[in-house]
């Protein structure tokens, strides 16, 4: 998993830099139609083969789902791993073992609805990542859970408490998650938006 960060991280910073390169180079600031006449070629074949060792790459035998637009699944899977590029991400999860997962967008609304799902024994964890949007998530009701959550720039909600501002990072668990056998640990993380966990 930590490899597949690091690939999505790079073409992040590939596409960062094309970006300002385009920028620049349109606006009259910086010339470089040297390197977009003679090297871009070199760029498509970077991202191709980052893309292609990304889909190689399965944790626990769990392919990831990649996909842009809007989207909604209801899934009965005990593990789960998709990413929406740009657009808002729907889920409800009816697995009767779940073991968490990770789910993340880039550009839009993570919305994941827990409530008819039943943890699997002991910790399970659940990552949520969106750069600019927002997370929702529904739990069961009485749902042994602890929650971490960060933001660079916006709110956190969590069931009693709020934050907002610049860089707040909030941990709450409920009662009942020391002594449970079975737990789920969310990680909720958030660059520009806001976290609601109820």
């Amino acid at each position: 998993m930590e490899s597949r960060s690091k690939s999505s991280l790079y073409i992040g910073a590939i596409f960062i830099v094309l970006g300002l390169l385009f920028l620049f180079n349109n606006a009259g600031i910086i010339k470089f139609d040297f390197i977009f006449d003679n090297f871009w070629p070199l760029l498509l074949i970077t991202v191709g083969g980052l893309i292609i060792y990304n889909s190689n790459r399965k944790k626990e035998s769990y392919a990831e789902k990649i996909t842009f637009g809007d989207r909604s699944d209801e899934l009965k899977d005990d593990y789960i791993n998709a990413s929406v590029t740009f657009g808002d991400y729907k889920v409800a999860v009816d697995s009767q073992n779940f073991k968490g997962g990770r789910l993340r967008t880039t550009f839009g609304e993570l919305h994941v609805d827990l409530t008819k799902a039943k943890l699997d024994k002991g910790q399970n964890l659940l990552n949520l990542d969106v750069t600019f949007g927002e997370i929702v998530v529904s739990l069961p009701k009485d749902c042994p859970v602890r929650i971490s959550a960060s933001v660079v720039a916006g709110d956190i909600k969590l069931p009693s408490k709020k934050w907002d501002g610049i860089n707040k990072r909030a941990i709450w668990q409920s009662e009942s998650y020391d002594s449970a056998e079975a737990k789920l640990d969310i990680t909720c993380n958030i660059v520009f938006g806001e976290i609601k966990v109820w």
